[in-house]
């Protein structure tokens, strides 16, 4: 388990267990002084049984004895049922194992906790014999554990320790890290003050950066990036760099970088090529969640997590789906519950929410049922909210309803003062109706020949689209003749003519370009501007249909006829 995995266990704050790759009973273990180093000589094997391959190269008999066979490379993985990652590099140690018969002896070890006991191991190996083509042996108590992992300052699994033909460690790290590390080691080029320091200098900054992704995401990623490309070359270190992407990723997501949703979809496609539930389920965690994170994340990265999330269950319901994803089932779907009310899906929240409860541990439950319970409450008062609204927008509409019709009906100066400070309050306490009642208002001032027509025109066209700009046209041009009112014929010019340009741009509208022109006809027209007029006339007839010239020709001859 690389540690940024253990950092994110450590510190996310979701309600269940994460699926951490520990050996979580030896705690109390106490500390071996000194410490395991490359270079120092193999501690001893301790195996309470032989699962599987005790014969393989007299394995069980020279180890069983304390010794390493002169000569010969071993490579002792510590691994756990349970374990995704340890299931998942079984086959490339199977590969290893097969690459070198005459040279290299794999040995599989676990160590027996709460999670599984000998039975469960034996079962578990007896039903991938392909999977596992080498040795495996259950612990001595905690001797081998003690002696190897803790003693190297190690507690996160799979972890492989190479030892060479003369019976020194010569590499620690993952199994993923392995391949140029063992080819050197069997060919006898590897110098361990070099090599192994070489490797062990990477790997610590790789858990440098990972709890600097922790403490310092903005530092994090600029170290990060300067790691990758600096390594991108170096032997065994490929591995790392990838890895890093996530903890990358969660500390874009941390100081809301701008390429933090196209990393999050890079790192989602990877995991799904790979079947890596173990990435998806990490990327989901850190897109909804992160580490430390108080602002709520954007919805494209929210989008990242409920996709990846679905796939974790999906490889979850598979008939060979990893323990622990099994076991973090009810997990996965509180995460669900959390994008989904994220995007504003309160029932799909609701439906992952009880599925979370059902698959909850009895630690759990209390939690996850809390969980459920708020997420009904709020999407009850969401819908008594929706209802209310619902209301208040009927009575609303019906208001800005009577608006508009007495505006059609001022006749005195009083009426008018009367109907702008209802114009004024409605809008007070319905904001969003603002671009409505500015037409309203507009309807106003032209029915009342008031001369303000002309800049509240120019007013609302300022940002207005094309359709919107048809809307205020059509309230001028059809209500009263331009030229009883000041300025607003040429105010009509100007909007006509940005109309004409929008139609223009957009091929959807283009049809209706006739209109446009029209419309600029009729306020040449009442501008004094015949002859442009008359052009604008030819040119809406031009692109008209035939179907429309005969009622066109009477719109610009007597527009508020067309009312």
């Amino acid at each position: 388990m690389s540690m940024v995995r253990l950092a994110m266990v450590l510190l996310c704050t979701l309600g269940a267990t994460a699926p951490v790759a520990r050996a979580t009973n030896l705690q109390d273990q106490p500390e071996i002084r000194g410490g395991l180093r490359c270079g120092d000589p193999a501690p001893t094997l301790r195996v309470s049984e032989w699962v599987k391959g005790a014969d393989a190269d007299g394995v069980a008999g020279a180890l069983d004895k304390g010794s390493y066979a002169r000569g010969r490379v071993y490579v002792v993985e510590f691994w756990a049922t349970w374990c995704g990652p340890c299931i998942a590099a079984m086959p490339h140690l199977s590969e290893l194992a097969q690459e070198y018969p005459n040279d290299v002896t794999v040995v599989g070890l676990t160590t027996l906790d709460r999670h599984q006991d000998a039975p469960k191991v034996r079962a578990f190996v007896e039903s991938r014999p392909d999977r596992m083509r080498y040795p495996v042996a259950i612990d001595d108590g905690t001797a081998s554990f003690t002696a190897f992992m803790r003693a190297a300052g190690r507690d996160g699994i799979p972890c492989t320790f190479v030892i060479d033909r003369t019976g020194k460690v010569a590499f620690i790290g993952g199994p993923d890290q392995l391949g140029p590390a063992l080819d050197a080691i069997v060919a006898g080029t590897w110098n361990i003050e070099r090599d192994a320091k070489r490797e062990s200098d990477i790997e610590l900054e790789y858990r440098r950066l990972t709890g600097l992704a922790i403490d310092n995401p903005a530092d994090a990623i600029r170290e990060i990036e300067a790691f990758q490309t600096a390594h991108d070359a170096t032997p065994g270190a490929r591995v790392l760099i990838e890895k890093l992407d996530l903890p990358r990723y969660d500390s874009m997501v941390r100081t809301q970088d701008a390429r933090a949703a196209m990393v999050g979809r890079n790192l989602l496609y990877r995991a799904r090529a790979r079947q890596d539930a173990d990435l998806a389920y990490w990327l989901a965690r850190g897109s909804i969640h992160g580490v430390f994170t108080t602002t709520a994340p954007p919805p494209e990265i929210v989008e990242i997590a409920y996709d990846a999330v679905r796939d974790v269950l999906f490889w979850s319901e598979q008939p060979e789906a990893e323990t622990w994803l099994r076991e973090e089932r009810g997990t996965a779907y509180a995460l669900l519950a959390d994008a989904c009310a994220a995007l504003g899906w309160s029932e799909r929240a609701i439906d992952a929410r009880r599925r979370s409860l059902e698959l909850a541990s009895e630690s759990d439950r209390t939690v996850r049922r809390e969980q459920l319970s708020e997420a009904e409450a709020r999407h009850a008062q969401s819908q008594a909210a929706t209802e209310i609204n619902d209301e208040i927008a009927d009575e609303a509409w019906a208001r800005l309803r009577d608006l508009q019709r007495a505006s059609e009906q001022v006749v005195t100066a009083q009426e008018q003062a009367t109907l702008r400070a209802s114009i004024e309050s409605f809008r007070a306490v319905h904001p969003s109706f603002g671009p409505r009642l500015g037409t309203v208002r507009l309807q106003l001032e032209v029915s009342a020949s008031d001369p303000l027509a002309a800049t509240t025109l120019r007013e609302l066209a300022i940002g207005a689209d094309a359709l919107q700009l048809r809307d205020l046209l059509r309230v001028c041009i059809t209500r009263k003749e331009l030229t009883e009112v000041a300025g607003l014929a040429a105010a009509c010019v100007d909007a006509a003519q940005d109309m004409a340009r929008a139609m223009e741009r957009d091929p959807a509208l283009r049809p209706n370009l006739f209109a446009a022109h029209a419309m600029l006809a009729v306020s040449l027209r009442a501008a004094g501007r015949n002859d442009e007029s008359e052009r604008e006339r030819a040119r809406a007839l031009e692109l008209a249909p035939e179907s429309e010239h005969e009622r066109l020709r009477s719109f610009i001859e007597n527009p508020t006829g067309m009312r």
